[in-house]
């Protein structure tokens, strides 16, 4: 009857966190023991999936990374995936999607590429920070 840890390298409310939530509620119901969401976040979630990589390999400790995380490590080198964690389950997808305010003089995404490359700096972006999927695209 120990208790679940899901360690969630992202921070509380975002998109990650809600989806580990309500996954957490599922398995709590199913395998009749606590599942603890424990949000780790920060340095692009390197900092939680290092806390993941170095938790006691029992079983009890499991991670919710995202494969734009898997595709920036590899691409940073600062932790070796392939070696300090085992995926076991596909738990989601998801997209990254381009917006804009719907005033905008931007209608397709052809004509913010165009105005991004015909005026660089001049156009602002949000992303989960820097070293991110979103930022690195």
């Amino acid at each position: 009857t120990k208790a679940i840890r899901i360690i969630v390298p992202y921070p509380a409310g975002g998109g990650p966190d809600i989806s580990v939530r309500k996954l957490a509620e599922i398995m709590g119901r199913h395998l009749g023991v606590p599942v603890i969401v424990d949000n780790k976040p920060g340095a692009s979630a390197l900092l939680g999936t290092q806390v993941a990589a170095a938790a006691a390999p029992d079983g009890y400790t499991v991670a919710y990374i995202t494969s734009g995380l898997v595709t920036v490590e590899a691409m940073t080198h600062k932790i070796d995936l392939s070696k300090a964690l085992q995926p076991v389950a596909k738990v989601n997808t998801s997209a990254f999607v381009a917006v804009v305010p719907s005033n905008s003089k931007y209608h397709t995404l052809q004509e913010l590429i165009g105005a991004a490359k015909a005026h660089p700096g001049s156009l602002s972006y949000g992303s989960a920070g820097v070293g991110s999927p979103a930022h690195m695209a």
